[in-house]
């Protein structure tokens, strides 16, 4: 697990939502963005400032953007399923996981 900047939890979240963890295969992608971004936001609303996220994927540079990466800048499954990506949240008052297991 890293800590992942926070300007890029959003893009995660939405890319956990998406069929194949692939927003490229999303139908419509483009005219979705904005709704999935905006539910993004609203799970993302529920933690304070001072929230440390962490994810089993990997990436490049000092601001992934995960629409683009996706999971294939590399990860470290939790499971035995073909791929696993998540996000984990952490804060003083709670500890919260998000995930999607992706069996191929």
């Amino acid at each position: 697990m890293r800590e992942l900047p926070p300007s890029s939890v959003r893009s995660l979240v939405v890319l956990l939502g998406v069929l194949g963890l692939d927003v490229a295969k999303t139908w419509r992608w483009e005219e979705r963005r904005p709704e999935m971004e905006r539910r993004a936001d609203v799970i993302l609303s529920r933690f304070p400032d001072g929230t440390r996220f962490f994810t089993n994927l990997g990436w490049k540079g000092d601001r992934p953007d995960f629409y683009e990466q996706g999971i294939w800048g590399g990860y470290d499954p939790f499971s035995h399923y073909d791929c696993d990506a998540g996000l984990i949240a952490v804060n003083d008052g709670e500890v919260a996981v998000f995930w999607n297991f992706l069996s191929t």
